[in-house]
């Protein structure tokens, strides 16, 4: 993918980020204050989930090298859902279509952020689904590549080794020799 489309991408994706997770962590924060401060534990893994988003976001505008291999991780935390007997996840910063199965099979989609972690609780509600939204971004992002990402040894061997097509090369004798 050349570089302005590059450029168009990452400026999207930033604001996209900043502006759906700032909209989580909103929530996430007005939540906390009305419930009062024992539910801080409750909300602590959306702050974190939304405040990575918020970050990766700004260093996607800040053109820094790793922020697209950032976004992949915000994008692969976005894919799975599961609700297993009293253990539940799910993330989401902007869309999600939402295909799961299990006791209640269901295709959703929705626009929102929301991260919710829960753990305990007698249930035998059996759920599991996947963010196709997510999955596909998961995917695009990781066939586009950002150049400085897994750089392998040999792509730096074949930036310093001379090129010998087209011309022969040619080598000095010393001087004992002719």
């Amino acid at each position: 993918m050349n570089t302005p489309q590059k450029e168009y991408i990452r400026l999207l994706l930033g604001i996209f980020f900043i502006a759906t997770a700032g909209w989580g962590l909103f929530v996430e924060l007005v939540e906390t204050l009305e419930f009062g401060m024992n539910w801080v534990i409750y909300h602590f893994f959306p702050l974190i989930f939304f405040g990575f988003t918020i970050i990766t976001g700004m260093r996607l505008l800040q053109k820094k090298d790793n922020a697209f291999k950032l976004a992949r991780i915000i994008f692969a935390l976005q894919v799975p859902y599961f609700f297993l007997g009293g253990i539940y996840y799910f993330f989401v910063a902007g869309a999600s279509l939402l295909v799961s199965l299990g006791n209640v099979s269901s295709i959703h989609f929705f626009i929102n952020s929301k991260m919710s972690l829960y753990l305990g609780g007698n249930t035998s509600h059996v759920e599991i689904g996947v963010n196709l939204l997510a999955l596909a971004a998961f995917v695009f992002l990781r066939r586009m590549k950002n150049d400085t990402d897994e750089i392998k040894p040999e792509d730096i061997i074949q930036t310093i080794k001379p090129p010998t097509a087209g011309r022969p090369r040619q080598t000095q004798l010393p001087d004992e020799l002719t």
